[in-house]
C-alpha cells in the first residue's frame, strides 16, 4: 500500500521547511536576497489578504507548495485564485502531490462565491507540469510574461 498524501493549508510554524522548500525551488538564484524571502514568507504566513501557501503531506513531512495569490476580475465580479510558486520535492514527483494541492484549492475555490475560477502560468518547456495541470482539468494558452522587475532585474 503507497504512501497517503494529504493537503493542508500552510501555518506559521511550517516557516523553516517553506523557507527551505522556496530556495530549493529557485535553483541558486536566489543569491544575497535570502532576507527579502524571509521578510515576505513570514508576511504571506500572518497576511490573509496576500494569499495563502498550501502544503502537501507525506508521512507528515511536508513534499509539496504552492502558493495562492488573488487577482479582482471587474469582468466577472470575482475574484481568481492564482497558483503560484508551486514546488514538489524531487522524489515526490509523479506520484500524485500537485493533485492533491489542487484538488483542496478547486474544492474551496467552488466552495466560494466569491472566486470565479483558479489560473496558473507554466512555462512551454515544463512538458511535466503542462501535463499535470491539463490532468486536473486546466486548459492553457501561449502566452509570453512581460515584466519589470525592480528587485532581481532583467532575465
Amino acid at each position: 500500500m503507497g504512501t497517503t498524501i494529504t493537503a493542508r493549508e500552510a501555518t506559521t510554524g511550517d516557516f523553516d521547511v517553506l523557507f527551505q522548500l522556496y530556495i530549493d525551488s529557485g535553483g541558486g538564484k536566489l543569491g544575497s536576497k535570502r532576507d527579502l524571502l524571509e521578510k515576505g514568507l513570514r508576511e504571506l504566513l500572518i497576511l490573509p489578504d496576500l494569499g495563502f501557501i498550501v502544503v502537501a503531506e507525506a508521512d507528515g513531512v511536508v513534499v509539496g507548495m504552492l502558493r495562492v495569490a488573488y487577482e479582482w476580475s471587474p469582468f466577472r465580479n470575482g475574484t481568481f485564485w492564482w497558483v503560484e510558486n508551486v514546488y514538489v520535492v524531487p522524489e515526490w514527483r509523479r506520484k500524485g502531490v500537485y493533485n492533491t494541492m489542487h484538488k483542496l484549492i478547486y474544492d474551496a475555490a467552488k466552495a466560494d462565491d466569491a472566486v470565479c475560477g483558479i489560473r496558473l502560468y507554466a512555462e512551454e518547456a515544463n512538458q511535466g507540469a503542462r501535463q499535470t495541470y491539463g490532468s486536473v482539468g486546466m486548459r492553457g494558452r501561449m502566452v509570453e510574461l512581460f515584466e519589470t522587475d525592480f528587485v532581481y532585474g532583467e532575465g
